[in-house]
């Protein structure tokens, strides 16, 4: 959609008074894209009126040059009101789009984990990658046992990146954050025979650690970065794995690594205890940052996740294994446990997803079984069962959110055959898609804001009959809004910010959301933040008027308090009897952060004396968001060149 701005006129010609002193350098064009240059000792130069109450000529220096005006980037007045109120959504399902193949080695195109979105190119080439440009999902690919890492657009699914990867494990999870500090997001996989590689976000290999294949399982091990002990580095855990960021090692524990029974090491880095230094979780045993084992207890491994079930401020395990789903407080006793089965055919659980499914502050245990979704208590009690399918692994995980923002989260699950969204509070389902296909690992659906629309997409790999990406939207735009990232596969939105930063020592997500694998939800009924994509006139010079030509500077603002990106045109018309005549046009490509203006941008008419103008106007034209666009159309208010 084109849209209109307008603004108040705020301009004299320039023709009125001298631009500058001629002891002054000149002022250089705003084409040249920067202020102008003075020396120490020189003052720069001044605009100046003659004095409204005399009569007599003023001196007003050398002849002025239209070329002299420069109007510099600067803040700009904040739009007030500049939001929108949150309606409640509805629950409609539409393939946004879907990736079966690539260009690069198209039969290598089973994905067996759950994506990862970070921003990871320059989509808008304003030389930054930020909020301005668009998400990325990243994913490792994989057909006759060839690993791929792809990259692709999160809008499009335009391709970005294709890397052999060789050795990587079958259905490994990546992590995404920025390693070293350098503003730019790393990716991390595990290779086969143990060992952890990071890459730039361009594919480049950053470092390749020792291999450990004792600390891990070697087949779907997940990969976590956090900074456990504060101290500004990250750490990259794999299993019992602990390494620096730079990829030495740190420490290897001596217990368990997570292991589920499908083969991937699903550890976690969580402060457990809230003394500020993360503690690293597996099913039977806690580790120190250094990989010192701190508790240890009889019980089986299994993948785990953590939240504060039972409230007392202190996090606890979800611990699910072959036989078994149990809780481990805080220092490893057990607070229940559950007997699954007896066999493989009955027995195997997935890993876990906690969430609060029916809203009254105590969070439930979301487990797949091999032909069932079940949803356990707190306590340990069966909340709900309902039908599924994951007979190859009994392995996959789920991920909740509340699409319609009504109070109530839904329960996203991709299993061997289909995607269901199921109601939390009941388990009722309410779509389902057969789009899908998946042998199973220990892969799940995502949800985030992959376009940068403000509004939450579901994302998920599939490797059977259906292969690929594929990115599920409502067809009205009508969902809430979600994180525009999905750093790691334990995702608590606590340890990676949307710009891939790892925060220091982050705390527990359990105090606010008191979740694990659940984004941070939005309600309906708020308001959220617009741009105000503006155009000013700065300045109209008339001093070529004789020849039929004008100069007019103008500038492009935001006064939204949320950024937008381009391009935008700005367009100088002239308006006469017959209408309005495109005179120039500029385009800018931003990006255009809250409440600034950019520098000046020159615009020249010619032939102005053949056309009859008795009006001049600029206009912005751009398919940005705004939230005043009724204020848009910059006029001088009367005929230039004194007609």
């Amino acid at each position: 959609m084109r849209l209109l701005f307008v603004m108040t006129l705020g301009a004299v010609a320039c023709s009125d008074y001298s631009l500058v002193d001629e002891k002054d350098p000149p002022l250089p064009n705003a084409d040249s894209g920067g202020p102008p240059e003075t020396t120490p000792d020189s003052d720069p130069p001044t605009r100046f009126d003659p004095p409204e109450d005399s009569d007599r000529p003023v001196d007003t220096g050398p002849e002025p040059r239209c070329e002299d005006l420069y109007f510099p980037a600067e803040p700009a007045p904040e739009t007030t009101s500049c939001a929108e109120p949150i309606p409640v959504g509805a629950l409609n399902p539409v393939v946004k789009w879907q990736k079966s193949s690539w260009s690069w080695s198209p039969t290598s195109s089973g994905v067996f984990m759950a994506p990862v979105v970070a921003q990871l190119s320059d989509d808008n080439g304003d030389g930054v990658i930020d909020a301005l440009d668009t998400p990325d999902i990243a994913v490792i690919s994989t057909g006759v046992g060839i690993p791929f890492l792809r990259v692709v657009s999160g809008d499009t699914g335009a391709e970005l990146l294709n890397l052999t990867l060789g050795d990587f494990q079958l259905g490994s999870s990546l992590a995404a954050a920025d390693l070293d500090g350098d503003g730019s997001v790393d990716l991390v996989g595990v290779t086969e025979d143990g060992a952890v590689r990071a890459f730039e976000r361009d594919g480049t290999v950053k470092w390749t650690s020792g291999a450990y294949p004792d600390a891990m399982a070697l087949n779907g091990d997940v990969v976590s970065i956090a900074d456990m002990d504060g101290d500004g580095s990250p750490e990259v855990i794999v299993g019992a794995l602990i390494l620096n960021a730079d990829g030495t090692t740190r420490g290897v524990g001596a217990g368990g690594c997570g292991r589920t029974f499908f083969g991937g090491a699903v550890s976690v880095p969580a402060d457990l205890d809230g003394n500020g230094v993360l503690e690293l979780a597996t099913g039977n045993t806690l580790y120190d940052p250094d990989g010192n084992i701190l508790w240890q207890n009889d019980e089986l491994d299994g993948a785990v996740a953590v939240a504060d079930m039972d409230l007392d401020g202190l996090g606890e395990i979800v611990v699910a294994g072959f036989t078994r789903l149990r809780l481990q407080d805080t220092d490893g006793t057990v607070l229940w446990e559950q007997t699954l089965g007896t066999s493989f055919n009955d027995s195997v659980a997935s890993v876990p997803t906690i969430a609060d499914l029916d809203g009254d502050g105590v969070p439930e245990i979301l487990l797949m079984r091999r032909e069932s979704l079940q949803a356990w208590t707190a306590a340990g009690q069966l909340f709900w069962d309902t039908p599924a399918i994951d007979t190859s692994s009994g392995s996959v995980s789920t991920t909740v959110f509340d699409f319609e923002g009504d109070g109530a989260v839904e329960v996203v699950l991709a299993d061997q055959f289909t995607v269901h969204i199921y109601e939390g509070a009941t388990g009722v389902e309410l779509w389902s898609s057969t789009a899908h296909g998946s042998g199973t690992i220990i892969e799940y659906a995502i949800v985030a804001d992959v376009d940068g629309d403000h509004h939450a997409e579901i994302v998920f790999g599939s490797n059977g009959s259906v292969t690929g990406l594929t990115v599920l939207e409502d067809a009205n735009d009508s969902w809430m809004d979600a994180p525009r990232y999905w750093s790691q596969h334990g995702e608590t939105f606590t340890a990676v910010a949307e710009d891939g930063a790892v925060l220091p020592a982050p705390t527990p997500n359990w105090p606010s959301r008191n979740n694990f694998r659940v984004p941070p939800l939005t309600t309906a009924g708020g308001e959220r933040p617009l741009p105000d994509p503006l155009v000013t006139l700065d300045d109209l010079c008339e001093l070529r008027c004789e020849q039929g030509e004008l100069v007019v500077y103008a500038r492009v603002g935001n006064g939204g308090t949320e950024p937008f990106t381009g391009p935008v045109t700005v367009v100088l018309e002239g308006v006469n009897d017959a209408g309005s005549v495109q005179l120039d046009t500029a385009t800018l490509t931003g990006p255009f952060p809250p409440t600034m203006l950019t520098e000046g941008v020159r615009l020249e008419a010619q032939g102005v004396d053949a056309l009859g103008l008795r009006d001049l106007q600029v206009r912005v034209e751009t398919t940005a968001e705004d939230c005043e666009p009724a204020n848009n159309l910059v006029s001088i208010g009367r005929a230039p060149c004194g007609e």
